[in-house]
C-alpha cells in the first residue's frame, strides 16, 4: 500500500511564515552594527511621545478649567501665552493631523494639534442691558471653532516643558 502526499494551504503557510521571519530575525544584527543611529532614532521617538504627552496634558488641563496646574506644564509662570477667552476645549481630533518636529539641537521641537475650542467674547460695548446680563452670569458671545493649537516646546533638565501656546486658525 503506497501513499500519495498531497500538499495543502497549510504546507503554504508554514513555508511562507518561515520565509517572511528571517527580516525579523536579521533585524536586531543589523541595529547593531548601526547602535548610534538606531539609539538616535529612538531618543527621537521617546522625545516626540514626551512631547505628545505633555500638550495632551496641557490640553486636558484647559479644557478642564484648571489655569494653574497647565501652567505649571509651562516654563513661563503665566501659561506660555494661556487664552483666557477659551473656555472649552475638546481634544476628540488629537493624533489624527497632529504633527511634531523636533530641531536639529533635540532640545526644542514644535508641535501641532488639532481641536475644537469655545470661545467666549464679552459683548462690547459696555450699557445698562450689558451690564445686567453680567451681573446675571452672562454678556459674552459664545463660540466654537476649529483650531491648531501649536506649542513651541523645550527641554529642560530632561524633561519637556511647554515654552509658547497659540491657537491658530
Amino acid at each position: 500500500m503506497t501513499t500519495e502526499l498531497t500538499r495543502t494551504r497549510r504546507a503554504f503557510f508554514w513555508t511562507a511564515g518561515a520565509a517572511m521571519s528571517t527580516p525579523l530575525v536579521a533585524a536586531p544584527v543589523a541595529a547593531d552594527e548601526g547602535g548610534d543611529e538606531a539609539a538616535a532614532r529612538l531618543a527621537a521617538l521617546e522625545d516626540v511621545n514626551a512631547i505628545r504627552t505633555l500638550v495632551r496634558s496641557y490640553a486636558k488641563h484647559v479644557a478642564a478649567g484648571e489655569h494653574a496646574a497647565a501652567a505649571a506644564l509651562c516654563t513661563e509662570p503665566s501659561g506660555a501665552g494661556l487664552d483666557p477667552a477659551v473656555t472649552a476645549l475638546s481634544a476628540a481630533g488629537f493624533g489624527a493631523g497632529d504633527a511634531v518636529e523636533l530641531a536639529a539641537d533635540g532640545c526644542t521641537a514644535t508641535a501641532r494639534m488639532r481641536c475644537a475650542v469655545e470661545i467666549a467674547t464679552p459683548i462690547e460695548p459696555v450699557c445698562t442691558l450689558v451690564a445686567m446680563a453680567r451681573a446675571q452670569g452672562e454678556g459674552v458671545l459664545r463660540r466654537s471653532d476649529l483650531r491648531v493649537l501649536e506649542s513651541t516646546c523645550v527641554k529642560q533638565d530632561g524633561t519637556w516643558r511647554i515654552h509658547r501656546a497659540a491657537w491658530r486658525t
